[in-house]
């Protein structure tokens, strides 16, 4: 089983709806790199793979970016 420990996406989109009910709309995570292959740490890999799952399961818009992503809305 994947786990997610110690992880804190960078940032995201939370609407507020009607009633004050609130809705998390996209996570994204900011690293030097696309590619996990490339990333500073080994495990920081496996860590976005968990997320892409966890985020995948809330149906969650969730992204790997870089400082350079110019559609990172998307």
């Amino acid at each position: 089983m994947n786990s997610i420990v110690n992880y804190n996406p960078d940032w995201g989109i939370v609407r507020l709806l009607p009633g004050d009910k609130t809705s998390i709309q996209l996570v994204r995570e900011t690293k030097g790199s696309e590619d996990p292959k490339h990333l500073h740490y080994p495990n920081e890999g496996r860590k976005i793979m968990c997320a892409h799952k966890h985020f995948d399961a809330l149906e969650i818009n969730y992204r790997q970016i870089t400082d350079e992503t110019l559609d990172y809305l998307e």
